[in-house]
């Protein structure tokens, strides 16, 4: 706390971002640093890993609390476990750690959420836990054929269609997670009928690893997300799959600058182009949009714009859509991609702010409809939403009014964290105008926000 100049109420408010609002008061941290007293688990591997991540170096359990003090068995760090994903055995280990500790059962642990870096550093976390050791050999059984993995591979596009369709919901997220579980035992046991059977498995674990983690993204479920999203690198590693891997670097990205690691997310989606140097054009598209959207993050126009048209300049290659990946199927061009990449940039207070929100405008409002009548999913509600907010920045509260009673009557039935925050942000951003403070259309509007963006 000293390092970092934090107060007690300082620390509660991070320890509370993880657990939840008021799990732990001020004045028991200040009990804690004024009287030694040592809290019930899961509280000293929260606090330490708030610490930790707040100073951008490990600090260990003794340190805080002294010999004895034994790490939560609940509460672990997304990457526990886990080798470097271009590690040797790193998929193997991966599935037996998903295998062994978590199973099917989602809720077994959960997981913190680390520096996204850390995810994609070799060195970090190089060596199997005892329990993978002796539990990890492979298990006798009839080997996975080619029919095994049409299966798989059907399984892999019924839960992108879920995705779409709902958005992280633990409904949906529990469906996910067992089916990547049951192909996790596959891999684990390591019995293909040929190496070209084993290697496209192991892909469609990593595509469906990468699917599961944007659900548990969109659900707010980050450290378990990026537990899904280093698995898939892992796997994108182990078939070969460079546009894949690129893919994956890509959804770290969006996750970074989601959780506000603007510099995290600059990192991530450098090593995303890196990785689609050699790959298919619309993956290159996709790496270099997701590095104009990090750019975005921090208010840097120029270099916002500058991947912006390295991602329209691959996209427009003669072959980029027919070469696309499967997993790719959604890119067909990057108009509400660009159009949502502006709105960040503009509410990160970037210079000509409103140039840039007039300018997306005219990318998104075709795809969504003049009041984003077309909100039926997840996607829709959540570019409708920052729409809808980008009108009131621009103090157009008819358009306001009319994008968001549209996405009202929807927003109950797709349950997804990021829509329920950008909603929020709209409820605040409404509450904050002093003029609207008796505008009795302005105040129905915030009242069926509240309904749907604060849901008990």
């Amino acid at each position: 706390m000293t390092a970092l100049g934090w107060s007690p109420a300082r620390l509660a408010r991070a320890v509370n971002s993880v657990l939840g609002p008021d799990y732990v008061a001020r004045t028991t941290v200040t009990d804690w640093v004024a009287k030694g007293r040592v809290p019930r688990d899961p509280l000293p591997t929260i606090t330490a890993h708030v610490l930790s991540e707040a100073l951008g170096r490990p600090i260990a359990l003794a340190d805080l609390w002294g010999p004895g003090v034994r790490p939560s068995t609940s509460w672990v760090r997304a990457d526990d476990g886990l080798l470097p994903p271009d590690a040797p055995g790193a998929t193997v280990e991966a599935a037996t750690q998903w295998v062994i500790h978590d199973g099917g059962d989602m809720e077994r642990r959960k997981f913190l959420a680390v520096s996204s870096a850390a995810l994609t550093s070799t060195g970090l976390n190089s060596t199997p836990t005892r329990a993978s050791a002796e539990l990890g050999r492979p298990i006798r059984g009839p080997a996975v054929t080619e029919a095994v993995v049409d299966v798989i591979a059907a399984t892999v596009d019924a839960v992108r269609q879920l995705d779409d369709a709902a958005g992280g919901n633990r409904s949906s997220l529990h469906h996910a997670h067992r089916q990547f579980a049951l192909v996790a035992e596959y891999v684990r046991n390591g019995r293909f009928t040929t190496s070209a059977v084993r290697d496209r498995a192991i892909n469609l674990w990593g595509q469906l690893a990468q699917t599961a983690g944007w659900m548990a993204m969109d659900a707010g479920l980050h450290g378990l997300a990026q537990r899904y999203f280093s698995t898939g690198l892992a796997a994108a590693h182990d078939s070969d799959d460079p546009a894949l891997a690129s893919h994956l670097h890509g959804c770290l990205t969006y996750q970074a600058v989601t959780l506000g690691r603007f510099r995290d997310a600059v990192s991530l989606a450098n090593a995303g182009i890196d990785a689609a140097s050699a790959a298919p054009p619309a993956v290159r598209a996709l790496a270099a949009a997701r590095h104009a959207h990090a750019h975005a993050a921090l208010g840097d126009v120029h270099g916002m714009r500058q991947s912006t048209e390295e991602a329209h300049r691959h996209l427009a290659h003669t072959e980029a859509l027919q070469s696309r990946p499967p997993w790719l199927y959604w890119l067909t061009d990057l108009n509400v991609v660009t159009g949502q990449t502006l709105i960040t940039a503009a509410f990160a207070e970037a210079p000509g702010a409103p140039r840039l929100l007039d300018e997306a405008d005219p990318l998104i409002t075709p795809w969504l409809g003049t009041h984003a009548e077309r909100t039926e999913d997840r996607d829709a509600l959540l570019h409708g939403a920052w729409l809808a907010r980008s009108y009131l920045r621009r103090h157009d509260l008819e358009q306001t009014i009319a994008t968001a009673d549209s996405l009202v009557q929807y927003a109950s039935t797709v349950h997804s964290k990021q829509v329920e925050a950008a909603l929020r942000g709209l409820e605040l951003d409404l509450a904050q105008r002093p003029d609207l403070r008796h505008h009795q259309k302005a105040l129905d509007l915030r009242k069926r926000l509240k309904v749907v963006a604060f849901p008990e």
